[in-house]
């Protein structure tokens, strides 16, 4: 609510309006590069405050009534829950190499920040981390694509070594945060290679399963193949050591891709989606699933042809199914009926049930157990 209790800010897609108590609505800024949010209006009334992620970062920026959008903050960063007082903001920040803290700044110099409280500081002084590269590669229609690599700890050119892909089907992969579990992996010696699924002309993958040979369509598969081909091509990625973990939606991706490729050395699938029909009869929330227009009594093929187990025949991959007991996302029995497929016909896998573990989020210490199971996993079949 604006100061003078008569303008309320909205936030739309690419766009920041304002709204009056009488119901008049007029547009402030239009044609954003990303949603805005957080609104916070300016002491004066004459703007509105808003952050709103270009890319892989989130930083502030101002939209005056005048309709000019203006940038506050800047860097590689990731901004939240900020609040303002007389002139002066506190927010949260996290870097790559820097857990959450508590900052400050003022709107008339941005640009000179304060640190109040950095909680973690004291953890990770001394702590050697891993590097982060950013990189573009080529789809085969010729559209770019941002990927980014987590070099090891220690990382020395001339040496080679096995790499993470770490998958979500949706959203930003890579913000400039803080990421515990990529630098965990780093200090194993272990690369972490992530990938946005959008290109730089805004294209997004097509969800088709299994691909079409020779089909025009651009499918996730081609997404983390040519990420893959561009970081080995990098010169110190082991060809041979390549492998996958996905959670959640990133999970459903990486059951999808053992039926059809084997390209990785072994996979982790926490929480993911094997089998579509049973999914659709069992999950908390509602009965579809994502591209399915139809119900599953309407189209049942439709289900069946894009789920994981209809292709576990194919899986030659060492798996790791990690799933929680209390998960209700994606229950259990997801994880359950992929492992026993891949049993009966004799291939490797293990599942592990993690009791008292959810689908959304995880004490420290099951965190911890997940990231050694996986090491474990990985180790074990690194060749």
């Amino acid at each position: 609510l604006s100061p003078d209790g008569v303008w309320t800010a909205l936030g739309t897609n690419n766009g920041l309006s304002i709204r009056s108590t009488d119901g008049a609505e007029r547009v402030i800024a239009r044609d954003l590069p990303g949603w805005p949010r957080e609104l916070s209006w300016a002491p004066d009334g004459s703007g509105v405050f808003f952050l709103m992620r270009v890319e892989t970062v989130l930083n502030m920026h101002y939209a005056s009534l005048d309709e000019e959008v203006t940038k506050v903050t800047a860097g590689d960063a990731w901004l939240r829950e900020f609040t303002s007082a007389s002139g002066q903001f506190a927010a949260i920040r996290s870097t790559p190499h820097q857990p959450e803290a508590l900052i400050t700044f003022s709107i008339s110099d941005p640009a000179q920040v304060k640190e109040l409280f950095d909680p973690n500081g004291a953890l990770l002084d001394g702590v050697e981390l891993g590097e982060l590269e950013e990189f573009y590669f080529s789809l085969r229609n010729g559209e770019q694509v941002r990927g980014r690599l987590t070099r090891p700890v220690n990382f020395e050119m001339g040496k080679k070594y096995p790499v993470i892909m770490e998958v979500y089907p949706t959203g930003n992969m890579m913000p400039p945060v803080f990421s515990l579990t990529d630098q965990l992996w780093a200090a194993q010696g272990y690369a972490v290679l992530r990938t946005d699924f959008h290109t730089s002309l805004g294209s997004r993958p097509d969800p088709v399963l299994p691909p079409t040979a020779g089909s025009a369509r651009t499918t996730y598969f081609d997404y983390m193949d040519a990420a893959l081909d561009a970081a080995v091509a990098k010169g110190w990625i082991e060809e041979q050591n390549l492998f996958l973990y996905g959670s959640s939606a990133g999970g459903t991706l990486t059951a999808d891709v053992i039926g059809q490729s084997d390209r990785f050395a072994a996979v982790c699938i926490r929480g993911g989606v094997t089998d579509r029909l049973s999914f659709a009869g069992t999950r908390d929330k509602g009965e579809r699933l994502g591209r399915h227009t139809n119900r599953v009594w309407e189209d049942p093929m439709d289900y069946v042809e894009n789920s994981a187990l209809t292709y576990a025949a194919n899986v030659t991959t060492p798996t790791l199914l990690y799933y929680g007991e209390d998960d209700l996302r994606v229950p259990i029995s997801q994880g359950e009926e992929f492992f026993r497929a891949l049993m009966l016909q004799g291939k490797e896998a293990v599942m592990v049930r993690a009791p008292g573990l959810n689908h959304s989020t995880a004490t420290p210490s099951q965190q911890l157990a997940q990231q050694l199971y996986m090491l474990a996993w990985f180790e074990k079949h690194r060749r």
